[in-house]
């Protein structure tokens, strides 16, 4: 089968195999079951060469340019997202029409729910299903009665593909009068032979003095809230010299993050390493010796999964379910929001304690050994719901 696959973002977030493997590893799952997959987004190649990758790996890229970004280059400043968002919908289908109607695609593919309106007047156009896969949710969103995406599950989707992120996203879409049936409600897969041991050398660069190392690893975006880590380094410096802060990333906060160490005067113990591939990642966590995550709406992120799979001590917010994974004490540190002025001293805790960070990350790992599944499992799954779509489709179709 053909599959054309609608997003207002690129396949990886920060370049070629850096960012978000649930888009990527999904797709690529689909080219290697023999079916086509082609990807349509206005969002610029982010790596020179990255197209030309993907198209290697089976996915083939498509880009359109959209209105609504042309007008800011000019300088004229749109007055509201509403308006971008109308701009999208409207590009994307006039430039997923004659694509469609070049590759003749069995299925259409909505990534997140803004995608799920041209989407829908796509396949309502060319008599094929379409799928909605969001990522998670920001819950307070969906409260706000100005929130007009939430529309989208009020059209006739076969299936909504929803991340076990943490976000409760299944009971969002449960409560916006999606069918139970509809939903595929699915956890991220995680790597179960990750390494386990350092890269001695990357050890000796990242703490050339023997520091232990307190480490985050995520899009630098505001809901992350590296900014909270940073807070915390001139208390825990002031009692603790010997460690370093390492974060790894880039977004839109970087500069500011950066900015922010230079105003606290901890910029020595502070490095920003930038954007890495994703199979480096591994060597970052095995080389840290704690694992911070504090994002503002859930911390069930593949970054906390792969700490928790390498056995490092995880301290993280207590953010939507995060508390399914992380039991306080038992298999990492779990911090209340109303208390998140205690994460200096519990950093502080676990530097000084080496068989504490030990135990807590063993239990951690055996947490991911026994409940999760692989990216394998995860993605055979995905490939099979939207086989069956369009195979139920076809059997429709049939009958008529």
């Amino acid at each position: 089968m053909n599959i054309l696959n609608l997003a207002p973002f690129n396949v990886w977030d920060l370049g070629y195999r850096k960012g978000r493997a649930s888009t990527y590893l999904p797709l690529k799952g689909l080219a290697d079951a023999g079916h086509g997959v082609w990807w349509l987004t206005h969002v610029e190649e982010v790596g020179s060469g990255d197209d030309a990758r993907l198209r290697q790996d089976g996915i083939e890229v498509v880009r359109f340019e959209l209105a609504a970004e042309r007008t800011q280059r000019r300088g004229l400043a749109l007055p509201l997202s509403k308006l971008h968002s109308i701009f999208f919908i409207v590009a994307c289908f006039r430039a997923g029409y004659p694509l469609a109607r070049r590759i003749r695609p069995d299925l259409i593919y909505a990534h997140q729910l803004l995608s799920a309106f041209p989407a829908f007047l796509l396949a309502q156009t060319l008599r094929i299903p379409y799928a909605v896969k969001a990522y998670g949710f920001f819950p307070q969103i969906f409260q706000s009665p100005l929130y007009w995406g939430k529309l989208a599950f009020k059209l006739p989707a076969s299936l909504y593909v929803l991340t076990n992120d943490g976000t409760s996203a299944d009971r969002i879409a449960l409560s916006h009068g999606v069918h139970r049936g509809k939903i595929a409600f699915l956890l991220n897969g995680i790597d179960k032979d990750l390494p386990c041991k350092a890269d001695p050398s990357l050890k000796r660069r990242l703490a050339p003095n023997g520091q232990k190392i307190v480490l985050a690893a995520f899009r630098l975006v505001s809901w992350k809230r590296v900014d909270l880590l940073v807070r915390a380094v001139p208390q825990v410096v002031e009692q603790n010299p010997n460690v370093v802060f390492v974060i790894v990333g880039e977004g839109p906060e970087k500069e500011s993050l950066i900015s922010l160490c230079e105003n606290l005067g901890v910029s020595r113990f502070v490095r920003f390493e930038g954007a890495v591939p994703n199979e480096q990642i591994p060597s970052y966590m095995c080389a840290a010796d704690i694992f911070t995550s504090l994002n503002e709406t859930s911390n069930l992120g593949n970054p906390l999964l792969e700490a928790m799979c390498c056995g490092k001590a995880v301290i993280a917010a207590n953010t939507g379910t995060t508390s399914d994974v992380i039991r306080h004490g038992l298999n990492g540190i779990l911090l209340e929001d109303n208390v998140l002025d205690r994460l200096p001293s519990e950093i502080l805790r676990l530097l000084g304690d080496d068989s504490l960070r030990e135990s807590l990350g063993q239990a951690a790992r055996q947490f991911i050994l026994d409940n999760w599944p692989t990216w394998e499992e995860r993605v055979t799954q995905e490939v099979q719901l939207l086989e069956d779509v369009v195979e139920r489709h076809r059997r429709a179709a049939t009958r008529a």
